[in-house]
């Protein structure tokens, strides 16, 4: 079998063109060459190409900073003993400001964990791989992707997000003035820190548009596994003019959805990758505040009051939207038909199509 990646229309990752991915002699699937459908393609053929092409080729959603922790966690467990949690010393991962063991992503937080085990056995992987697809772009983490490794060829092709559904609703609101508030599709709080939170927004005065999902005390992704967990519409309310802010639980989904339409950000981390997503967007990139929480654990009203008001009043504020602003650009000149994401795209289409003939 020879897998085949064939393009046509504009060679713009924005563009509507169509991106043709099936065999030699079958028929191929067609979608639009714009939106995440790129990278699920990819991620459906991938796995193909690397059984039947010997072409060993990683598809990652995550971005080029999570990514390098992936990289450097084979090093990380024969440096360090213990719990990373526990060590004094912040761990330093290339392209990261130093961070704080306790602030790595979920999994690598109990060593004896098999989930810890299987990270670090995939991550002794990768370097096996000819390739790693990251849903991101350059102009954002130049930093990250500059320090991965040269050895092994690195496909940034992002942002690819979902769209709305449905154009935006004129609601009457000012431009840029609700901040909208999601803990995504898995995200919950508990009892208190949800009265607390509605408190706080209440407090703050500013207009407000928040995705409720039912509280839980034990789980801070239990909606992942209830019938809550429906549609997400971050998508079309981030593309709305009158959203000026976002409150978000700090997915990689959704910075890249605010990155795109050009929305600051309130980061509040809740599970898996997100605490290291936030120090990322607070200290490197600076397009996001980042609440305190108080000695009970939680996020108290006034805490949340101020840090709405910030994000939506004060020059700091400000100047997270300009920063956000300049990104917005960043993503479109990214996806452009002469941009770093497009050229990426077309180079990994061409390595494919190449090997495929040599088989």
């Amino acid at each position: 079998m020879k897998a085949l990646i064939e393009t046509s229309g504009k060679s713009s990752a924005s563009s509507h063109g169509v991106a043709r991915i099936g065999d030699d002699d079958n028929g191929r699937l067609a979608v639009p060459f714009s939106s995440s459908n790129i990278l699920s393609l990819l991620q459906h053929r991938c796995s193909m190409v690397r059984q039947e092409n010997d072409q060993r080729v990683v598809d990652r959603e995550l971005q080029s900073s999570n990514f390098a922790l992936s990289l450097g966690l084979p090093q990380l467990d024969e440096r360090v003993s213990g719990e990373y949690k526990d060590t004094a010393e912040p761990v330093r991962i290339p392209g990261w400001v130093p961070i704080h063991g306790g602030d790595l992503l979920d999994p690598v937080q109990d060593r004896s964990d098999m989930a810890y085990k299987l990270m670090l056995h995939h991550a002794k992987r990768f370097a096996l791989a000819d390739g790693i697809i990251l849903n991101s772009f350059v102009e954002f983490e130049e930093e990250a992707t500059l320090a991965l490794p040269k050895k092994l060829p690195i496909y940034p092709v992002g942002p690819l997000i979902r769209t709305g559904l449905t154009n935006p609703v004129d609601d009457g609101q000012p431009g840029g003035s609700v901040l909208f508030v999601s803990f995504g599709s898995g995200g919950t709080l508990s009892y208190p820190q949800l009265s607390e939170l509605a408190s706080g927004l209440e407090t703050s005065g500013q207009r407000f548009l928040w995705v409720v999902r039912s509280p839980n005390d034990k789980s801070s992704n239990a909606s992942f596994f209830s019938d809550q967990n429906g549609n997400d519409p971050s998508a079309q309310v981030l593309a709305h003019g009158s959203t000026g802010g976002f409150l978000t639980h700090s997915g990689w989904n959704s910075i890249l959805e605010s990155v795109v339409h050009g929305v600051p950000l309130i980061a509040w981390p809740l599970y898996a990758e997100q605490k290291m997503n936030a120090i990322m967007l607070t200290e490197s990139a600076k397009l996001a505040l980042r609440p305190e929480f108080g000695e009970n654990g939680l996020v108290g009203r006034t805490e949340i009051a101020r840090i709405v008001k910030s994000l939506m009043e004060s020059d700091e504020g400000k100047r997270l939207r300009d920063r956000m602003t300049y990104l917005k650009n960043g993503a479109a000149k990214a996806l452009g038909e002469d941009g770093s994401s497009t050229k990426t795209l077309s180079a990994l289409a061409s390595n494919f199509k190449r090997r495929a003939c040599m088989s």
